[in-house]
């Protein structure tokens, strides 16, 4: 799907064939999110809202779109805790702590998303670099788990033409399934997310960053609440020599009154490549 979607956005958009090759694609993404379950399917609708450029009247569409608009307002606002944190210091080099400032200040329009805008063809290799199945360890709170991970190919969005989605599989060492999904706007640069379903929502609304093709950094509502929300921060990219995936990441409170960040807990990851499980 990749390689094909790679040779429609080169095509002149105004042409027959362009359109053409854009309907059979999106008619082949719808399909292979069908076979993926109702679940899916909820996840993309909340996504499409969620990616809207300005918030919508609807009342139902506007607390989706506020959920997410407020993670970027929260991560604008505590970058500066973030990055004073030792164990943000500890974690990472000096140039990807401003790769994390320039992006975190810049809420949902500022140089992250701009520079997915510059850098990418329509938005095709956003998350190109990641797709594949991956098995590695994690770890947090002084424990080591192991888990698969499938990044399937990006796809676009027979709803919305300018939405890419990026469908996710993961299991853990005790069998337990998640599904997730990643999404860009080809219109605006931004990129959302989600992990898992609890029949009405996401469980855990993400929003990302796009530093380059292989790096990008994710912002994970874990808790909601009006004072003290919790929050996971990752840093993810590939090692350009290994192809290792690496993560980096915290968990904390961000106290909104006080501007304060506190319950600071640490997580990594590293992830390689496996040609041959099946996570279903």
């Amino acid at each position: 799907m990749s390689t094909n979607f790679n040779k429609v956005i080169k095509m002149r958009k105004g042409s027959l064939l362009f359109i053409l090759a854009t309907l059979f694609l999106s008619l082949s993404a719808h399909s292979a999110f069908e076979e993926k379950g109702d679940e899916f399917n909820q996840l993309i609708s909340i996504q499409e809202v969620a990616l809207r450029s300005i918030s919508p009247r609807n009342k139902v569409e506007k607390k989706i779109w506020n959920r997410y608009n407020n993670i970027f307002n929260d991560a604008k606002d505590f970058m500066t805790a973030l990055v004073d944190l030792e164990e943000i210091r500890t974690k990472l080099s000096n140039d990807k702590i401003k790769n994390v400032e320039k992006s975190l200040s810049g809420g949902r329009n500022g140089y992250s998303q701009k520079k997915a805008l510059n850098e990418l063809e329509n938005g095709a290799q956003v998350f190109t670099a990641f797709e594949g199945k991956w098995y590695g360890e994690w770890n947090q709170n002084n424990r080591t788990s192991y888990w698969e991970h499938h990044w399937q190919s990006t796809e676009l969005n027979e709803s919305v033409s300018s939405h890419l989605l990026q469908p996710v599989l993961i299991k853990s060492e005790t069998n337990k399934k998640t599904i997730a999904i990643n999404s860009f706007s080809i219109q605006t640069g931004v990129i959302i997310g989600a992990v898992g379903f609890n029949g009405k929502n996401e469980k855990r609304p993400c929003i990302g960053f796009y530093i380059d093709s292989r790096t990008i950094i994710w912002i994970s509502l874990e808790k909601t609440g009006h004072r003290r929300p919790n929050y996971s921060f990752f840093y993810e990219w590939l090692d350009t020599k290994s192809d290792d995936y690496h993560i980096k990441g915290i968990g904390f409170s961000w106290d909104r009154k006080k501007r304060k960040i506190t319950n600071v807990t640490n997580s990594s990851g590293i992830y390689r490549r496996q040609n041959h499980f099946s996570i279903y």
